[in-house]
């Protein structure tokens, strides 16, 4: 593998595992399964507080996950 080639892949397994925490992260506080008192700041910035109004958190975890796929299949493995 090339060096590019290995940068396309460290990044895309980092913009996974990104993905994979945080959606995670998201889902156990928005059904307050984890009630952590320290990121009431910032878990009312994720789901927009009292407004009523939709979260753009999907938003940017679906838009982070299509970048690690098109990095991830566009790796060439270099047959010898």
């Amino acid at each position: 593998m090339q060096i590019l080639e290995r940068i396309k892949l460290i990044v895309g397994l980092i913009l996974v595992s990104l993905v994979i925490i945080g959606a995670v992260f998201y889902y156990l506080l928005s059904f307050k399964i984890i009630n952590i008192s320290n990121f009431k700041q910032f878990y009312s910035s994720w789901t927009r507080g009292s407004d009523g109004g939709a979260s753009n958190v999907p938003l940017f975890f679906g838009l982070v996950a299509i970048a690690a796929c098109y990095l991830l299949a566009s790796i060439r493995k270099k047959d010898n």
